[in-house]
């Protein structure tokens, strides 16, 4: 049986420290000189889902509440929903043991079609105001 090995999108010309196995995915937990950052951080690994129907009030994936407005986020069991619209749920898991697909055919795993990076450190702002036009900062 042949191994499946995944290769992340993300590309960084750092030796490795420490590399940990997470699913088919040979993830960098630590780089021999990461330096005060701010880093950006390879989450490309991580299970992501679109949940779409025209009624999301029958769904409660993972035990959590959808959020009930567009734009509205809610970060419940380690998986981040972002409500995109009346009929679509963004679903990122960032942390913890990995879950499963649901079997529902309202979702759909976005792991290997998207890039998901986090930026961290104090120079983050900096950063995001050059990428976005939003306002990231507490008002």
């Amino acid at each position: 049986m042949t191994d499946i090995k995944r290769r992340s999108p993300m590309v960084f010309p750092q030796e490795a420290k420490q590399v940990e196995k997470q699913g088919h995915w040979a993830v960098v937990m630590e780089y021999a000189s990461e330096g005060e950052g701010p880093w950006i951080i390879d989450l490309s690994h991580r299970p992501r889902w679109d949940l779409q129907d025209s009624d999301l009030s029958r769904f409660k994936p993972f035990e959590i509440d959808i959020p009930g407005k567009p734009g509205q986020c809610r970060l419940e069991n380690n998986v981040l929903a972002n409500r995109m619209n009346r009929t679509q749920v963004s679903l990122w898991q960032l942390t913890g043991d990995r879950l499963e697909t649901p079997e529902d055919t309202a979702f759909t795993s976005t792991m290997d079609v998207t890039v998901c990076l986090a930026i961290l450190g104090k120079a983050v702002f900096s950063i995001a105001e050059k990428l976005s036009s939003l306002d990231f900062r507490e008002p």
